[in-house]
């Protein structure tokens, strides 16, 4: 326990001092800490689920382990390198880290409503 407790420390101060340093970040954390990520399940499908992130539009689908996000600024500023990553994928990275996420469980028969609603 001792050992997790110092690796989420270490983590935490990492997150936060690229907040300091990067506005991205810093959106990011504020996402994390104001409670806008979501992990939704739907039943069977989608064992791993999926990260939402409630942004200043709409909501957007995160793949943290892709580093990718369904958001303009991820689409136009990552893809093309000029950036590293939305605040979007960091509030994930924060929330997971703070376990400050909410978890959403629906229907199996929900799913593509949300996906359309998410990606429309």
């Amino acid at each position: 326990m001792l050992q997790s407790s110092r690796a989420v420390y270490r983590e935490l101060t990492a997150l936060w001092q690229q907040a300091v340093r990067d506005p991205t970040s810093l959106s990011g954390v504020v996402a994390a800490v104001y409670g806008r990520v979501k992990h939704y399940f739907f039943g069977k499908q989608l064992r791993d689920g999926i990260w939402v992130v409630v942004g200043k539009e709409k909501e957007y689908i995160v793949e943290p382990d892709e580093g990718v996000c369904t958001c303009p600024d991820s689409f136009f500023r990552v893809l093309s390198g000029e950036k590293c990553y939305c605040y979007h994928l960091h509030a994930v990275k924060v929330a997971w880290v703070l376990g400050s996420f909410q978890v959403v469980v629906e229907q199996e028969n929900r799913l593509v409503m949300c996906l359309l609603e998410w990606l429309t």
